[in-house]
């Protein structure tokens, strides 16, 4: 039995792919410190026998020697995700997702540099860009803490052996650690809870990928990256490049809601372009899931969440 590592266990993508992994027959052992304060995500995981939870953080040696230990792949997860969560902890930043990337990297180089390891990287590496599409090799033009400090920890892998890195969408769906404040997650809990969706420059691009493509994303590439010496994959779909517009006059069908596009104001997040996905594409990895259907699903979750679980802690 395969026995898979996972940084930032606890998260909103990590609960979900320790559900995932251990449902599919392997074993998994977790990391996380629990910095957004949210252990529900695991309590279903951890009565299985083949799970294995770590209390500890990337940003300590000795924890991801343990994390590694004994893994026949790691999924490195662990960060502070997101233009506002970056901004407001630079610091920390810095050191989960750029330090904190090192030190994984490190301890599984003690152990073998032939473990495969999946890093978790971010579209907004990109920045504003010029490209009205972008591809792997398009430049970087970020200037956002979150972008920069994950560049930094691409760079820290690129010259290594075994290594994929997905620059991924927006992730959107549920969770049983809950993010409302992604995008399309962000735009259902607004009309539904508020009747009304505001929306800044309506008419930039963003790009989406549903939480279960993300993860699925993750064992293809554990499996597949002795094919994959390119290293850097943008991950997602053609077909969920969205405007926000569209996105928000989208889900103000579902609930009869009304869309405010702002003539005033500006989204501080400055991405406004598409992304190409071909090279993913062409190493056998397509998307199932699309807006439509990620909608509904969150449409049927949203009226369960409470108001006091809306946002991360400050």
């Amino acid at each position: 039995m395969t026995t898979i590592g996972i940084s930032g266990a606890g998260g909103f993508i990590g609960c979900r792919t320790v559900q995932y992994f251990l449902e599919k027959g392997y074993k998994v052992k977790g990391l996380d410190n629990f910095y957004k304060g949210n252990v529900d995500g695991l309590l279903g995981c951890i009565i299985n026998k083949n799970f294995e939870f770590i209390p500890g953080s990337v940003t300590n040696e000795k924890d991801c020697d343990k994390l590694v230990d004994g893994c026949d792949a790691i999924i490195h997860l662990a960060a502070i995700v997101g233009f506002p969560q970056c901004a407001k902890n630079e610091l920390l930043a810095w050191d989960v997702n750029a330090r904190g990337t090192k030190n994984i990297v490190q301890a599984r180089n003690k152990i073998s540099k032939k473990i495969p390891l999946i890093f978790t990287s971010t579209g907004s590496v990109y920045g504003a860009v010029t490209d009205s599409i972008c591809t792997e090799k398009t430049d970087s033009n970020t200037t956002t803490v979150y972008g920069l400090s994950k560049l930094a920890a691409e760079k820290t892998l690129e010259d290594e052996d075994n290594i994929v890195i997905y620059r991924y969408a927006t992730a959107f769906g549920v969770s049983p650690c809950m993010r409302v404040q992604l995008l399309v997650n962000d735009f259902v809990w607004r009309a539904h809870n508020e009747k009304i969706i505001t929306v800044f420059e309506a008419d930039f691009k963003r790009t989406f990928i549903h939480i279960s493509d993300f993860i699925r994303a993750l064992e293809f590439g554990i499996h597949a990256s002795h094919n994959m010496s390119e290293k850097i994959f943008n991950c997602g779909d053609e077909s969920l490049n969205w405007s926000k517009r569209q996105l928000a006059e989208y889900i103000s069908k579902k609930f009869n809601c009304i869309v405010h596009f702002a003539e005033t104001g500006k989204d501080l997040d400055v991405r406004n372009y598409e992304v190409d996905y071909s090279l993913l594409n062409s190493k056998g990895f397509k998307c199932k899931t699309f807006m439509e259907e990620g909608i509904d699903e969150l449409v049927r979750a949203i009226p369960l969440l409470k108001i006091g679980n809306r946002y991360e802690p400050n």
